[in-house]
């Protein structure tokens, strides 16, 4: 996720992964259940992680891409 740096566009609005992965799903016809997910585990797992990383860009960066996930799952 952040091999080549951070992301600019952090609200991800835009984010042709997200887009590409739904598209995926419907023409797949795969039904895929999102897990819920919070700042809570998102920092537990930034805690294992082996190397520094901005944290609360990563927390924001995560839940904006997965608020995107829900909302457009719908």
């Amino acid at each position: 996720m952040i091999s080549r740096g951070y992301q600019s566009d952090l609200e991800r609005k835009n984010d042709l992964f997200i887009h590409d992965f739904l598209e995926l799903l419907n023409v797949e016809k795969i039904d895929c259940q999102i897990p819920a997910l919070d700042e809570d585990k998102i920092r537990q797992a930034l805690v294992k992680m082996p190397i520094g990383v901005d944290e609360d860009f990563i927390v924001s960066f995560v839940l904006n891409g997965y608020r995107l996930l829900i909302n457009m799952k719908i």
